[in-house]
């Protein structure tokens, strides 16, 4: 075999093998909607934590309350089990701080359980392919909920 035939033949599967790959980097892809007693959240964030291990996904919460869940710039994530955070704020009353810095956050919309992976009542085992998790809030905390704040303060 000449020297040019091999490298035509290497150069062919090369270029197979990165287009058969051009699918998406994760298996998984999750959209959905988020409310909080019935309203539809018009803001905020979602993140999706690997019960395992891995990065966080992520997505942001639109004006109708949907999302769509990355994992850094790639749409999806890794099939698996994961805890999910819920943050959202009113929007600041005005575009600058009174120092000419970032503007203030708003006011919490969101209960304070669904913030951290560790006191979220939110778990979800994602399944390769499409998923949609329509998520329900409540403002009526999670049976046996300690708020970690007042627990520490005893």
């Amino acid at each position: 075999m000449t020297s040019k035939r091999w490298f035509r033949e290497v150069l062919t599967v090369a270029l197979v093998a990165v287009t058969v790959g051009c699918g998406g980097v994760y298996d998984s892809t999750i959209s959905g909607k988020v409310s909080l007693d019935n309203q539809a959240l018009s803001r905020g964030a979602i993140t999706f934590q690997p019960i395992t291990s891995g990065p966080p996904s992520t997505g942001r919460i639109k004006s109708d309350g949907s999302y769509r869940i990355r994992t850094g710039s790639e749409i999806g994530l890794p099939p698996g089990e994961y805890k999910v955070t819920i943050r959202a704020n009113e929007a600041p009353a005005n575009a600058v701080s009174k120092d000419g810095g970032p503007p203030p956050i708003g006011k919490r919309i969101t209960p304070v359980w669904y913030d951290r992976a560790s006191t979220t009542p939110l778990s979800f085992q994602v399944q390769p392919g499409p998923n949609t998790y329509d998520i329900e809030l409540s403002e009526k905390p999670p049976e046996g909920w300690v708020d970690p704040a007042k627990k520490r303060r005893r």
